[in-house]
C-alpha cells in the first residue's frame, strides 16, 4: 500500500468508525497475522515444540498456506507487515501476539540468513514476553536470539542468552526446553573449540529427553554426541550414534534433522576413509537442506563434500562445490576466508 493511501485509510477509519469498531478490526488483524504466521511456520518446520495461540476473535480468517513453498512466499511478501505489527504490538497492548509472532518468524529468518533481523525481532519478542510475565515466551526468545548471535559468530552473547533460557526452563520444570537449550550450548562450545564440553552438553540433553520419552529429541542429541565423538577421534562410536539417530529421525519423519545426521555420517565416513559412502551421505544431506531452504547448513555440507572430493584426488570437483559454498557464504554475509583458502589450494597447488 502506498504511504498516502495508508494515511488516507487511517484518516477515514478515525472519522467513520467508533472506538469499538476500530478495536474489533485491530483484534481481527492481529489474530489473522498471528494465526497465519503460525501456520506458515509449521509448514516450514512441522517438528518444532508447539506454542498455544490465544483464542481468535470471531470473524478471523487464516491465510491459505498449503505447503512449504507457499509458506516461504507468504513470509517474504508479508514480512514488512509482520515487522510493523511487532513494533506496534507493545504500545497497543498485544504483547502475547508480539512474542508469538517473533517465535513464528524464527524459522523463516534463520533459514534465509536474515540473522541481524532475527536478533532484532527476537529482542522485541523478549521484551513483550517480559511485559506479560510469560517465562516460556522469554525462554524461547532467549534461545532464538542466541541462534542469531551464533550464526554471526557472537559466541559469548549466544552463550549468555542460552543460560538465561536454561534458568527459565528449570523454573518452569520444562525438561524438553532445557534439553533443547543444552544442545545449543553444545554448539556454542564446539565453535569455541571445546568438543569435550560440547559432548557433555549433548549427553545431558539426551538424558533429559529420555526422562520424558521424547524420542525425536533423543535422536537429535544422539547425532550431536556422535558428531562430537568424531571430532574427538572416536569415529566408530560416532558412526554408531549417528546411525541410531538417523533411524529415530526417519521414524519421526523429521527430514530437517535427518539432514544434520546425514552430514554427520558423511564426516564420519570421510574420517574412516570410506569416501564413496561419505559422498553419498553428503548428497542426501544437500537434498534435504535444499528442500528446507536451509542456506547456512547447505554451505557447510558443500564444504565437507569438497574435502572428500579432494581426498580422492578430484580437485576440479572439490573446487566446484567449494565455489558453490562460497557463493552462499557471500550471499549470507559471512566470513569467506576459510573457503577461499581451500579454493586457492586446489587452484594453485
Amino acid at each position: 500500500m502506498h504511504d498516502l493511501l495508508r494515511a488516507y485509510a487511517m484518516e477515514r477509519t478515525d472519522t467513520e468508525e467508533d472506538g469499538a469498531e476500530r478495536l474489533a478490526v485491530t483484534n481481527r488483524m492481529f489474530d489473522h497475522y498471528l494465526a497465519s504466521a503460525h501456520l506458515a511456520d509449521l509448514r516450514l518446520h512441522p517438528h518444532r515444540d508447539p506454542i498455544r495461540l490465544p483464542p481468535a476473535v470471531a470473524g478471523v480468517t487464516v491465510a491459505a498456506i498449503g505447503d512449504r513453498e507457499v509458506a516461504r512466499t507468504w513470509f517474504s511478501q508479508e514480512y514488512p507487515v509482520l515487522l510493523d505489527l511487532l513494533r506496534r504490538a507493545g504500545g497497543d497492548g498485544y504483547d502475547v501476539h508480539a512474542w508469538q509472532l517473533g517465535w513464528a518468524l524464527t524459522t523463516f529468518l534463520d533459514r534465509c540468513g536474515r540473522w541481524h533481523d532475527q536478533a532484532f525481532v527476537q529482542q522485541l519478542a523478549l521484551e513483550a514476553a517480559r511485559r506479560v510475565g510469560d517465562r516460556d515466551g522469554q525462554a524461547r526468545a532467549h534461545r532464538n536470539i542466541s541462534i542469531a548471535h551464533l550464526r554471526r559468530g557472537l559466541h559469548g552473547e549466544a552463550r549468555d542468552h542460552l543460560w538465561h533460557a536454561v534458568r527459565l526452563y528449570r523454573g518452569l520444570g520444562d525438561q524438553v526446553g532445557q534439553a533443547r537449550t543444552l544442545l545449543n550450548l553444545g554448539t556454542v562450545a564446539e565453535h569455541r573449540g571445546q568438543p569435550r564440553l560440547a559432548l557433555r552438553y549433548a549427553e545431558l540433553a539426551q538424558r533429559l529427553f529420555r526422562a520424558v520419552g521424547h524420542r525425536a529429541g533423543q535422536a537429535n542429541a544422539l547425532n550431536n554426541a556422535g558428531w562430537y565423538h568424531s571430532q574427538l577421534g572416536d569415529h566408530e562410536l560416532a558412526l554408531h550414534h549417528c546411525q541410531r539417530a538417523l533411524l529415530l529421525q526417519q521414524e519421526a519423519g523429521d527430514r530437517y534433522w535427518q539432514a544434520h545426521t546425514w552430514d554427520s555420517l558423511g564426516c564420519v565416513h570421510h574420517h574412516l576413509g570410506q569416501y564413496s559412502e561419505a559422498t553419498e551421505c553428503y548428497r542426501q544431506a544437500l537434498s534435504l537442506w535444499r528442500e528446507a531452504g536451509e542456506r547456512y547448513y547447505e554451505s557447510t555440507t558443500l564444504t565437507h563434500l569438497g574435502d572428500t572430493h579432494l581426498a580422492v584426488g578430484e580437485r576440479s570437483a572439490a573446487r566446484g562445490v567449494w565455489r558453490e559454498a562460497l557463493n552462499i557464504v557471500v550471499e549470507l554475509g559471512q566470513d569467506a576466508d576459510r573457503i577461499l583458502e581451500k579454493i586457492r589450494t586446489v587452484t594453485t597447488g
